[in-house]
């Protein structure tokens, strides 16, 4: 038998102003504390994304050519 956990899901939102200002949304209790973060470090996060998804599907694209599934 399964044993239920009773923490909560923690979950952060990445929010980006319009003027630029970077926050992350921390939900704690249904509320929302803002913490500011520098730019450069959600830039660096955004760029890690992109490449990973990039060398994914061109690894995909790769075994496609030579038939591996």
């Amino acid at each position: 038998m399964k044993k239920k956990s009773n923490k909560k899901e923690q979950r952060n939102e990445l929010s980006i102003c319009l003027n630029g200002e970077v926050y992350l949304l921390d939900i704690k209790n249904g509320k929302r504390t803002k913490q500011p973060i520098d730019s450069r470090v959600v830039l660096q996060c955004l760029s890690s994304i992109i490449n990973h998804a990039t060398n994914v599907y061109l690894e995909e694209k790769e075994n496609e050519k030579v038939g591996i599934v």
